[in-house]
């Protein structure tokens, strides 16, 4: 930026007749240390600008499903092969056998996981981040639910519906959005009341003759958002929802692209100062 903006400045500056000593000097500092340091730093911000674009949708969703080995070193590099994965188990009496809910599917062990744990033929969509909501619903059917939506699901009767939209076919598919129409967060029963909990829209009741009770405003007065919160807002870029709508999801990718832009052009820069320099000798 101040290679840029500087030299303008100094050109503006002598036109009025001003001095111009220090913002020589700061450009001056500023070249040389761009020589120095610049290249290493650009080859840093290149992998962070390149990699970052694939944390969030639309880029995310080629490599959801896609695997590689772990990198040593790493928090993930465990010797467990189940670390952060598992998220959810049940039992089930009637079979005999657990259920494990984990970030890559479901799996099933009949023998008090003596052997591999296995997978079932069919089982509901699941998002990459995994299992929110595994709840047994009655004997053999069971509620799961993630990012992906919220299903009822008897893995011995291969049935799969759609608990939010009985109506809507379900889609098996193993590659797309890790994001669904319905980003079920949580589930809670009690008695004849269900509370979903949207990660977009919130707690919502679908049973029972009871509302959900609304935050009291001495709460909201008293308890403002959270400086991390706030920071977390403008870091996935759903602060600008209410000016660029749905296209919000399209930010993150659009500054990486412009930073990219800025870091080969600069790499570009820097392999031209010296040739400058040396023809003013």
């Amino acid at each position: 930026m101040i290679y840029w903006l500087f030299p303008k400045w100094v050109k503006r500056r002598k036109k009025q007749e001003r001095k111009i000593d220090s913002i020589k000097s700061i450009n001056k500092f500023s070249k040389r240390w761009y020589k120095k340091i610049g290249i290493w730093v650009v080859s840093f911000l290149l992998i962070l600008a390149f990699t970052g674009m694939f944390l969030r949708p639309p880029l995310l969703i080629p490599i959801a499903n896609a695997s590689v080995r772990k990198i040593p070193y790493t928090l993930l590099d465990s010797p467990n092969p189940w670390f952060d994965k598992l998220r959810r188990i049940l039992y089930d009496e009637h079979n005999g056998r657990f259920l494990i809910g984990t970030n890559q599917g479901i799996f099933y062990s009949d023998n008090q996981f003596v052997s591999n744990l296995k997978t079932f033929a069919n089982e509901p969509p699941v998002s990459v981040m995994g299992i929110n909501v595994f709840e047994k619903v009655n004997e053999g059917t069971y509620l799961v639910g993630s990012f992906n939506g919220l299903f009822l699901w008897n893995p011995g009767q291969n049935f799969i519906l759609d608990y939010l939209n009985p109506d809507k076919e379900v889609e098996l598919k193993t590659k797309g959005s890790p994001l669904g129409e319905n980003m079920t967060a949580g589930y809670i029963k009690l008695g004849d009341d269900e509370i979903i909990f949207d990660y977009n829209r919130g707690a919502e009741i679908r049973k029972g003759d009871h509302s959900f009770p609304v935050m009291p405003i001495e709460i909201i007065k008293t308890s403002p958002m959270s400086l991390w919160n706030l920071a977390l807002e403008f870091h996935t870029t759903r602060y600008y929802k209410f000016i660029v709508g749905d296209f919000y999801i399209l930010l993150i990718p659009l500054f990486a692209l412009t930073m990219l832009l800025v870091l080969v052009t600069g790499i570009f820069l820097w392999l031209k100062i010296p040739k400058k320099q040396s023809k003013l000798k």
